[in-house]
């Protein structure tokens, strides 16, 4: 005997089983079959990027759990770090009871960046996970701080979506090394949000500090920009950054900035392949006015008097006014480059983000250590 219950069906009903022989005789037999609902996994809910300030624990992450065969109190929560240098695993904790849970981050003393947090929840069977970024970053006047410190593969992935993939082919952007890979063989535009955006107030000033090494040059004389501060949606781009073989001398690019694809400002200062180089931007939403550094790693001197753009003057490796760096040795300080260096936009936008763009064709840069202040 088989018995089929209806599809969709849930409870209990009586069976009876009878059994007769040509003679009119008879026997029955009745028992309860009970249909259980299939286990389903538990529920948690999503939980968005995270981020404190270094040595501050972060403010309490409140969450829900559940399941549609056991109590809430039954589940088990289990959480876990991607970076457990900057945060310890026995630094995380859940407190709460039934569907309302508090999680609680604790990151290391003095250590900063981006540790990829996963929740879990099982009901012994079946689990389910949340998975987010944590940052922490140096000072409350950090913005986004990126050290790129992801296993090899699609940042979007490997960083807990604390990357988002605007356009173009889902995963192509790769962390290698500790370095994100920036190619136009890639379609993928990603971008990262910065504390605190919206920034609708005027006298906003927007800094950003990162690393480049140029493996090769664009094929084309005007390249493309690959970064820049990111409006609402996919609109409102300023300060491009591109690396452009224009007026470069032979096996040489430069580096310009420009709020629109058609019209930029060149540094006067040849780059070559393989010499990493330290980016800085700065963006004004009052004027709309973008301005570009770039300086290479090869001496080490201190600049912190003639530094025009600073923001802290605490002399910190992660702050724009670390005087452990030098001017590339073609760079001009003078006021007079500082101006022409400036380029006009039109409409300002209010919001911001970090965007990497695709790089010219048949060229590939490498960018690191991301810094916004």
């Amino acid at each position: 005997m088989a018995i089929v219950p209806k599809p969709g069906q849930l409870g209990t009903a009586l069976i009876t089983v009878t059994v007769s022989d040509s003679k009119g005789a008879s026997a029955s037999r009745s028992f309860h079959l009970t249909i259980l609902p299939e286990n389903t996994s538990p529920t948690i809910s999503p939980i968005a990027y995270q981020h404190t300030v270094m040595n501050v624990p972060a403010d309490p992450i409140a969450f829900s759990i559940g399941d549609l065969e056991s109590d809430p109190d039954a589940l088990i929560l289990t959480a876990s770090s991607a970076n457990p240098v900057l945060l310890p695993n026995d630094q995380i904790s859940i407190t709460g009871s039934g569907a309302n849970r508090i999680l609680h981050l604790t990151p290391a003393p003095n250590q900063t960046g981006v540790a990829v947090v996963t929740l879990e929840v099982s009901d012994g069977i079946l689990t389910s996970n949340v998975v987010f970024a944590f940052t922490v970053v140096p000072s409350p006047s950090v913005l986004l701080f990126e050290p790129f410190s992801y296993a090899d593969g699609s940042v979007v992935e490997n960083s807990g979506h604390f990357w988002s993939s605007s356009s173009g082919v889902a995963g192509e952007t790769q962390v290698t090394g500790n370095w994100l890979e920036v190619s136009s063989v890639n379609t993928e535009d990603i971008s990262a949000p910065l504390i605190g955006a919206p920034y609708t107030n005027s006298a906003t000033v927007l800094y950003a500090k990162f690393d480049v090494i140029v493996r090769s040059f664009p094929t084309t004389d005007y390249g493309n920009y690959f970064a820049h501060f990111k409006g609402v949606g996919n609109s409102n781009f300023r300060g491009r950054i591109f690396a452009t073989t224009l007026n470069a001398g032979p096996n040489a690019c430069r580096f310009a900035i420009g709020n629109s694809t058609t019209n930029f400002t060149q540094l006067e200062t040849d780059l070559t392949t393989g010499v990493q180089y330290t980016v800085v931007t700065k963006y004004e939403l009052n004027s709309g006015q973008s301005t570009l550094l770039a300086r290479s790693c090869f001496r080490v001197s201190s600049i912190r008097d003639r530094y025009r753009y600073t923001k802290s003057r605490h002399n910190r490796r992660l702050c724009i006014s670390a005087g452990d760096w030098c001017w590339h040795s073609q760079h001009k300080q003078s006021r007079s480059s500082e101006q022409a260096l400036r380029q006009s936009c039109g409409s300002r936008s209010s919001r911001y983000a970090f965007s990497r763009r695709k790089w010219a064709r048949s060229s590939l840069a490498t960018l690191r250590r991301v810094r916004w202040l």
